[in-house]
């Protein structure tokens, strides 16, 4: 609908079925006091009292995920801070206003927290219902954003924001949109913080196997923690090895990639799919014109590890990802080196782990050279020392490892689906 002047009516596509009538459109500041948060400056930070928000945190809140590294300050410097400067309420609401723009939080019941930067936009004594007023804000996002000056960095603007038209209906109708709502987000909080206990668990789970903290045992899928007795059927001692022992052949750079003959041709593993989510997935690569002959030089292979030659940031070399298909159209950049071990010695999912780990890291990273980028040579790839276990308890670890990121994928996709319903539910309720 036309929205161009305060006090027009409009009515939403979907609604609950007791209510009727139009919804009135007003403007941001004349339903609450907008202002910022003050730009106070505290250094005495402790160890637990009235958490210190800023812009990463009310991103993060806002997904309903409570930061694991918050600050605090103590009670007394937080009454300081209040009664100089005022605080939030319950129902008071805070956009981040630069940077990563518009994430919208509202303060819950005896909810108390400090906020010092100029970068929050807060909104004060919100009336009536400040749940109705967060998801309003959020279905208005994409407004907000374009209400945002500057060009370098862009940002809210209290002016700006005081000029947002939103519609609102009765009360009672505001109260049961937010508290339907408010069960989406509960559920979608629930399941990010299934995501994020799973992906802890992931990672100390990698942490205990690759330090041989916890190992597997050849009879049964059981882990043991190491100096307990694991008797006949404990696998050997796990073997140092430079990457190039497990390889069968040189490692090699791959094809140049002629931006003027992608399109069409042989399947292209390029520098992105280092850092793709998972595996490389084959349906995702782009195509690339070549001759034959070089592709047949380049043919990548199953258990084929690629690794990145070269990063603007030092930490950047030499990140991998692993081919677990076998297919017959598929090469790879010349940006990239390739690694093709032996997989009578190495399997090729348990090096896609292992390489992630620190420990493999810290050795790639000290190996750059650095100039205008950091780069790495294969040698310098080659040289890197391994810890290799027995074939059957790397097989183990591979798939222990892959069961906990079907998990990981599972839940992120139950949240996809639910994010995807909760749009189309926004699309329908608000006008």
């Amino acid at each position: 609908p036309d929205m161009s002047t305060a006090g027009q009516v409009v009515v939403p596509k979907l609604r609950f079925a007791e209510f009727e009538g139009d919804w009135v459109e007003k403007r941001l500041g004349e339903i609450t006091d907008v202002t910022s948060s003050k730009r106070v400056y505290l250094s005495d930070y402790v160890e637990s009292g009235i958490p210190f928000f800023r812009g990463k945190e009310i991103s993060e809140m806002e997904k309903g995920i409570i930061p694991d590294d918050i600050l605090y300050i103590s009670q007394q410097a937080y009454e300081k801070f209040r009664d100089e400067y005022g605080a939030p309420q319950s129902g008071d609401i805070l956009i981040t206003a630069v940077g990563t723009l518009a994430n919208i939080f509202r303060v819950r019941e005896n909810q108390e927290f400090y906020f010092k930067d100029g970068n929050l936009i807060w909104l004060r004594d919100v009336h009536p219902h400040s749940e109705f007023l967060e998801v309003c804000l959020k279905y208005n996002k994409r407004a907000i954003l374009l209400s945002a000056i500057g060009s370098s960095q862009k940002a809210l603007t209290i002016v700006e924001l005081k000029k947002l038209k939103l519609a609102f209906p009765s009360p009672p109708e505001q109260k049961k949109i937010a508290a339907f709502l408010g069960v989406v987000d509960g559920k979608l909080a629930a399941l990010r913080e299934k995501e994020a206990a799973l992906t802890r668990f992931k990672t100390g789970l990698m942490q205990a196997l690759f330090s041989q903290t916890l190992r597997f045992t050849r009879d049964d899928e059981g882990l043991h923690a190491t100096g307990s007795s694991a008797g006949p059927n404990a696998y050997p001692d796990w073997e140092e090895k430079r990457l190039e022992q497990i390889a069968t052949e040189k490692f090699s750079n791959g094809v140049f990639n002629d931006p003027k003959k992608i399109g069409s041709g042989y399947r292209l593993i390029n520098v992105k799919n280092m850092y793709s989510k998972g595996t490389i997935d084959p349906d995702s690569l782009s195509r690339l014109e070549i001759e034959s002959d070089e592709f047949y030089k380049n043919q990548a292979s199953y258990g084929d590890i690629f690794f990145t030659r070269s990063s603007l940031v030092r930490e950047g070399i030499a990140h991998s990802n692993v081919l677990l298909e076998a297919a017959d159209d598929i090469t790879f950049d010349g940006h990239l080196i390739r690694l093709r071990p032996n997989i009578d010695e190495a399997v090729p999912l348990f090096l896609y782990y292992l390489l992630s780990t620190d420990q493999m890291r810290r050795q790639f990273v000290a190996r750059g050279k650095t100039g205008t980028m950091t780069t790495i040579g294969q040698a310098d790839i080659a040289s890197v020392l391994a810890p290799i276990p027995h074939l059957e308890e790397q097989q183990k670890i591979a798939d222990a490892l892959s069961a906990m990121d079907a998990k990981i994928a599972a839940v992120g996709e139950q949240i996809t689906r639910l994010d995807s319903f909760k749009n189309g539910l926004f699309q329908q309720m608000f006008v």
